[in-house]
């Protein structure tokens, strides 16, 4: 503990703080501009905009903030200059910035909601993600490593920058310091989770039919463990085969489970089994974690109390068990389909099985302590990537594309180098971005794919698939365009909640333009916006050449299957403007309300530069790669 403390204060006093308060303080603005939660003066200088700020102190002085940056293509994002943020009051500037004082001086003086208790809800995220944001920096300056060259799950640890949009990108809320270090992905620490056995009275179970949870236990734990587990269940006078065995966080047990279920603990409803012998490590997300001991082993999903980015860490007892039945469905229809099976061999990582706490009656509601344990006990079981690579295979996590080394080269540049920019991303967009969007296209389904849920399967750089992960809360479709190829399950049948629910508050859309919203938002939005504008950043690689590459790779896409014209029209990735979800701003808002903003679509304006330049040539073939390449650098053969 001592140590930690000493850890933890030379990385407060270190250079480390100034860098990090800059890019939060940077970050807090862009979104806070592009999300117009905030209403700027501008003024040009050159391509860069300056954009004025006006607000007050505490004592009601006026304050004004200074930043220079512009509007990117890439759907409206505000990207401002490193180190421009100014700010003046009475006369003078700032030597430092504090991302909590900006946010009070720019919005609690303007009389209309946010409220404050909001405001300072955020600020304290905004506080913590800086704190545990230097703890992580600090260890890699202390402990570099190059980060190309390192396996899946090594760079699960070290691509450690969290997301490049949302100013609370490492809060971390529920983790002290100590628990940051323990159970932080940075520190690279082996944890060992509890294992619970849980009443069937109280418990929900569901896997998929070609395993049993037995077989599952044998695999996870082996024989001698697994017996070990019954033993201390008939010594404590239960009956081993009347409960379901699930892992435990070990944070989550101290800090939720024990205060939140001591009912259910005396009367033996809930038993402590012990640890497991396998060591695990945290994932990117901090729940999942991956087995350190066996590779090919599952990874585990595990409610865990902690606010990280927008929302608290828990697993909703429908997802759980409706898990393995999305999963089951994905994998099947993929199978089914002749593009997904055999040219792209998208690889669906399955959540196969799921345990959950949920008493008869007890549901999300107003009470306390039902707030307290609804999705606080559950876990969900996840194919391992490494049981799909071939051998000349590897991966990586896709928010790793446009993450820098510690010299602040991008990752990705020895495969530029190696490959050439516009070869390597059209490669890229047919691995990653059409499998995604042939689901939505051909079968009427929406993957939440963000960066976290896509994984990059390459050969020596070269991208050459993509696995997708993910599903119990991040799939959507409705009834008008659906794939009947395999029909969706009855989820009315797997849980109450979705037999209740009403259309849009679980998978099931009213309509397609939510599946394309999600699509352009997760897919094009945050994971290929952001390689557009790191590669813009760092390659001089035009905004619009990267757009008008991707809309030539979809062109090509649907060239392939002329007969199914009307759907790729009823899916239709190209209008001028879409919704994106707000990040900042729902923090300032009401949590039961989704918000977002409308922003320009960088499709709509490639698609009709390409359509100009299709106009002008004879009709052809489908177009090579090549050509693809030389229609994006705006040279059409």
């Amino acid at each position: 503990m001592l140590l930690q403390a000493y850890q933890a204060s030379e990385a407060i006093a270190s250079p480390i703080y100034n860098q990090v308060t800059e890019r939060i303080v940077r970050q807090l603005l862009e979104s806070l501009l592009y999300e117009r939660v905030i209403q700027p003066r501008t003024e040009s200088v050159g391509e860069k905009l300056v954009f004025i700020l006006e607000g007050k102190d505490a004592c009601g002085s006026k304050v004004e903030y200074r930043c220079v940056g512009r509007e990117a293509m890439t759907f409206g994002r505000i990207r401002l200059d490193r180190h421009s943020v100014s700010r003046m009051a009475r006369g003078s500037e700032a030597i430092e910035l504090q991302p909590g004082q900006l946010l009070f001086e720019l919005l609690s003086w303007r009389g209309q909601t946010p409220d404050e208790n909001k405001l300072r809800a955020m600020a304290a995220e905004l506080e913590q993600t800086r704190l545990k944001d230097v703890l992580a920096q600090y260890e890699r300056s202390v402990n570099p490593r190059r980060l190309n060259g390192l396996s899946y799950d090594e760079l699960e640890n070290e691509v450690m920058d969290g997301h490049p949009y949302h100013p609370c990108y490492k809060s971390r809320i529920g983790f002290h310091y100590e628990d940051n270090y323990a159970y932080g992905p940075e520190y690279n620490q082996p944890i060992r989770p509890l294992w619970v056995a849980m009443a069937e009275s109280i418990g929900k179970a569901a896997i998929m039919e070609e395993m049993s949870f037995e077989q599952l236990l044998q695999r996870e734990l082996g024989d001698t463990q697994t017996a070990a587990f019954r033993e201390k269940l008939i010594q404590s006078d239960c009956d081993p085969d009347r409960y379901v065995w699930l892992p435990v966080h070990p944070w989550q047990w101290r800090n939720k489970i024990v205060p939140a279920f001591i009912d259910e603990l005396h009367a033996k409803q809930l038993v402590l089994l012990g640890s497991g012998t396998d060591a695990y490590r945290a994932q990117q997300s901090i729940r999942t974690l991956s087995n350190a001991d066996n590779r090919s082993k599952s990874s585990i999903k595990l409610s865990l109390h902690i606010r990280n980015t927008s929302s608290v860490r828990s697993l909703t007892p429908h997802s759980v068990v409706s898990a393995p039945a999305v999963s089951g469905w994905l994998s099947q229809l993929t199978q089914a389909d002749p593009y997904l099976k055999e040219k792209s061999r998208v690889i669906i990582l399955k959540e196969f099985a799921g345990v959950t706490f949920e008493a008869e009656g007890e549901s999300r509601s107003n009470n306390p302590l039902e707030q307290e344990r609804y999705g606080a006990l559950g876990c969900i079981w996840r194919e391992s990537i490494h049981t799909y690579l071939e051998s000349d295979e590897q991966a990586v996590p896709f928010h790793a594309l446009y993450a820098l080394e510690a010299d602040q080269k991008p990752f990705i540049d020895p495969w530029i180098e190696q490959h050439g920019i516009d070869n390597w991303l059209a490669q890229l967009l047919e691995a990653a971005m059409l499998p995604v969007v042939h689901l939505l296209v051909m079968h009427g389904i929406a993957l939440e794919s963000h960066a976290q849920n896509m994984i990059l399967v390459h050969k020596n750089g070269l991208p050459v698939r993509v696995a997708l992960k993910d599903f119990h809360e991040g799939v959507e479709f409705c009834a008008d365009g659906v794939s009947t190829l395999v029909p969706p399950p009855d989820f009315g049948e797997i849980h109450a909640a979705y037999a209740q629910g009403k259309l849009n508050d679980y998978y099931e859309m009213k309509d397609r333009a939510s599946l394309v919203a999600m699509t352009l938002d997760a897919l094009f939005m945050i994971n290929l916006g952001e390689l557009a504008l790191m590669m813009s950043d760092k390659y001089g690689y035009r905004e619009q050449t990267f757009w008008r590459l991707v809309a030539e790779v979809l062109h090509a896409h649907k060239e392939r299957y002329p007969e199914q014209k009307d759907r790729f029209e009823k899916f239709d990735l190209y209008p001028q403007s879409c919704p994106v979800e707000q990040l900042a701003g729902s923090r300032l808002q009401a949590e039961t309300v989704e918000y977002c903003h409308t922003v320009a679509n960088p499709l709509f304006a490639a698609k009709e530069e390409l359509a100009l330049a299709h106009a002008n040539q004879p009709a052809a073939a489908e177009p090579n790669r090549e050509e693809l390449l030389s229609y994006a650098a705006g040279q059409p053969k």
